[in-house]
């Protein structure tokens, strides 16, 4: 067993089994996506912390990094490409503008990170 002796550790993980709560997940799927963010934004700022959102991709926020005193949002892949391609892009230009406007951003150390959830 892993010993959890970081504050923002023992934080993160109940960041995310508060946000993996049945109730909670099943609130936030039904509501605007910016439930969630909203969620974030408090928790952070609760401790003192802030962090860079990408706009316009609030659904597809799976979770946070907490590195040193910094906390850094992630975010799905094949989320932000499924929204792209829901609001009007072709597979290719999602896949396009998501390499060129997304990945290739750096905000500095609060730059979000992008995980890929599917293989």
């Amino acid at each position: 067993m892993i010993a959890l002796n970081n504050r923002r550790t023992r934080e993160a993980i109940a960041l995310q089994s508060a946000l993996s709560l049945p109730d909670l997940k099943n609130r936030v799927s039904r509501e605007k996506p910016m439930k969630k963010r909203n969620e974030i934004e408090e928790y952070l700022s609760s401790r003192e912390l802030s962090s860079v959102f990408i706009d316009g991709f609030d659904a597809a926020i799976i979770g946070l990094l907490f590195r040193d005193d910094i906390a850094i949002v992630a975010y799905s892949e094949e989320k932000i490409i499924n929204k792209l391609i829901s609001d009007g892009f072709s597979h290719e230009d999602a896949i396009e503008y998501f390499e060129y406007n997304i990945v290739n951003s750096y905000i500095g150390d609060c730059t979000p990170i992008i995980i890929q959830t599917e293989f």
